[in-house]
């Protein structure tokens, strides 16, 4: 994000805030990348005096390089070397051929917007809970507008998925699954929580890599959206309609 700020590069930054914050930082440390008096770590301030100089004449000055050393081994500060240079490389292309951030995604400097709104609907496309679970049910088996099965895609910057989710929350929490026919992958809901129309829970990946994935959402008649958290990569948004 810091070389995103120093080239100009609005795709780079609108794509890793998310990353970021998915990856555990705050808001107020990416606020802080384009504030000159915010205050860092001696760590981090020397990775940041790295990335400036890197971005301005393309050279580490011996005092970062120095502070650099205090924190980190030789193989360390390289590596941070050769991901400025990508990056640089990267915004260099982007900039050049005019790429522009997807539609809701933060501009240059900006946090993201995360909340889960779903589009209005008409009057007609209104359904009750009887019309939902197609008849009265038993207290103990009450359904919620959130139960059925939904056909969602999930937005990531290098191409969208298509997920089904199923939900069941006859049990007072959320129970169901989310699969990827594309991926060949399914994996259980778990931990899963209700409030009114909102819902949360999660889904951790096992194959075919150990991930926790984290999904917040909202639904409004037929339509659903909100956000999915992956671990260590980011957040980012989903929407569909119920099948």
């Amino acid at each position: 994000m810091r070389v995103a700020l120093r080239t100009e590069c609005e795709y780079e930054w609108a794509n890793h805030t998310l990353g970021a914050l998915g990856a555990g930082a705050t808001k107020a440390e990416i606020e802080g990348l384009s504030n000159g008096s915010a205050s860092w770590s001696d760590a981090d301030a020397a990775l940041f005096c790295a990335v400036d100089e890197l971005c301005s004449d393309d050279c580490i000055s011996d005092d970062t390089w120095a502070a650099l050393k205090a924190t980190r081994d030789d193989v360390q500060i390289i590596e941070i070397i050769f991901v400025v240079g990508y990056y640089r490389m990267t915004a260099g292309f982007l900039n050049s051929v005019g790429v522009q951030p997807e539609p809701g995604r933060p501009h240059l400097g900006q946090l993201p917007a995360l909340s889960a709104v779903s589009p209005q609907r008409s009057p007609a496309s209104r359904r009750s809970e009887t019309d939902i679970t197609g008849g009265a049910t038993t207290n103990t088996e009450k359904r919620t507008a959130l139960d059925g099965t939904w056909q969602v895609v999930f937005h990531h910057p290098a191409a969208d998925l298509d997920l089904t989710i199923v939900m069941d929350t006859r049990n007072g929490g959320i129970s169901g699954s989310v699969t990827s026919s594309s991926q060949g992958t399914s994996v259980k809901i778990v931990e899963g929580k209700v409030e009114g129309n909102r819902f949360s829970f999660k889904a951790p990946m096992t194959t075919p890599v150990h991930m926790d994935i984290r999904c917040e959402g909202i639904v409004d008649g037929d339509l659903i959206s909100g956000h999915v958290t992956v671990q260590g990569a980011g957040i980012f948004p989903f929407s569909g309609t119920r099948i």
